[in-house]
């Protein structure tokens, strides 16, 4: 009974440290072969995710599947390890993969350089950019 406490510990003092290894990635990919729009792009873009993923990603309290992209590219963002990230290139369909980026602004006077008005106009109609995602 103590060897499974002890087990029982060492698996859940080494879960944290697993989870710290994952990066965030973009990853592209082609389109499905099958153009039939029953198929689900999540699901096409969860077979990408090596299988340990894939079959707990339900379980999981933090998703590694972070965004679905549809319009411009076909493709995804994920939490990976550098491990996993080698096992997906091998992938039929797979494109590119690009580890996540932070950049700081070269500017705070774009709005005022676009003519974009505190509460008026274009600026205001937009919703000040709320919920717009560029990349």
């Amino acid at each position: 009974m103590k060897f499974l406490l002890a087990l029982f510990t060492v698996c859940c003092l080494s879960l944290p440290s697993m989870q710290s290894n994952l990066d965030t990635y973009i990853v592209q990919v082609q389109s499905p072969e099958s153009q039939s729009m029953s198929m689900d792009l999540e699901s096409w873009y969860n077979s990408f995710l090596p299988k340990s993923i894939a079959s707990t990603i339900s379980n999981e309290e933090a998703p590694r599947l972070i965004y679905s992209y549809r319009n411009v590219m076909k493709g995804f963002a994920a939490r990976l390890s550098a491990e996993q990230v080698k096992e997906m290139k091998k992938k039929s369909g797979f494109v590119n993969v690009w580890p996540e980026r932070l950049l700081s602004l070269h500017t705070t006077r774009t709005p005022s350089f676009l003519g974009l008005k505190q509460n008026i106009g274009l600026w205001r109609d937009s919703n000040y950019g709320k919920g717009v995602i560029i990349g």
